[in-house]
């Protein structure tokens, strides 16, 4: 039998993350997992600016044609480097893969006119908990969206979910969604913009400041982390502190 959902789960969710500057720290995944962020949506320099690559994302997939079925990642303006942002942001924005022989990746648009009609039913029970956690990790994806392309109901997924993970989706994906908030807060506290961070998630500011509230009064945001060797501030120094 699936447990009933805790929804008062942010002061746990809050309270395993110290915001303790002297924490020895080396990599931006540890400084992110001490903290309790998204380490996708993390400015660091240039090349991985994931608010400036999610609003380029956001604004190139809304100006794709409805009548196409698939773009790859080339079709934006983008370094290199910032390729495996790009990758993440893609999927933060409910973009799979295209299932393909060829050796270039390409990506199902999700305002192709025919997307429900074309999407392929996951069957296999350890491909959807690989799919399920793969996108429920972002935040932004909801239990129906996945349920969909596993070719099963939300009840169903549920089952599936809680005898393998012993979670039911809506509480992982409140968990996730505090981690956002945590991180959109932080972000926030940078001096980037609430309606530019939406933008880059492709979600509505209401809904990314849902997700800020979700938080505990108490966490407080880490400051930049202007001492670490992959830190490089760019143009954050310049920014006002928006509250």
């Amino acid at each position: 039998m699936s447990k009933t959902e805790n929804t008062n789960d942010s002061t746990n969710t809050d309270a395993q993350f110290a915001t303790d500057p002297n924490a020895n720290i080396k990599y931006l995944g540890d400084w992110t997992s001490h903290y309790g962020l998204k380490k996708w949506f993390i400015p660091t320099g240039r090349h991985t600016d994931p608010i400036r690559i999610g609003k380029n994302i956001n604004k190139s997939i809304k100006s794709f044609p409805e009548t196409a079925e698939t773009f790859k990642i080339s079709d934006f303006d983008l370094e290199e480097e910032s390729r495996w942002i790009a990758k993440a942001l893609l999927f933060a924005h409910n973009v799979t893969e295209y299932s393909s022989r060829n050796r270039c990746v390409r990506y199902k648009n999700p305002n192709y006119i025919h997307y429900d009609k074309r999407i392929e039913p996951i069957k296999n029970t350890e491909k959807r908990l690989s799919f399920y956690n793969k996108y429920i990790a972002y935040g932004t994806i909801s239990p129906k969206w996945i349920a969909t392309h596993c070719g099963i109901t939300t009840e169903q997924l549920r089952n599936v979910v809680n005898d393998q993970i012993n979670k039911t989706p809506q509480q992982h994906r409140r968990e996730n969604q505090i981690e956002l908030g945590r991180t959109a807060k932080t972000l926030s506290q940078w001096g980037y913009r609430k309606s530019d961070l939406a933008d880059a998630l492709g979600i509505p500011r209401t809904t990314l400041i849902s997700h800020i509230n979700k938080v505990k009064d108490s966490w407080i945001p880490p400051a930049p982390p202007t001492e670490k060797e992959w830190f490089t501030p760019g143009d954050i120094e310049s920014k006002q502190v928006t509250r």
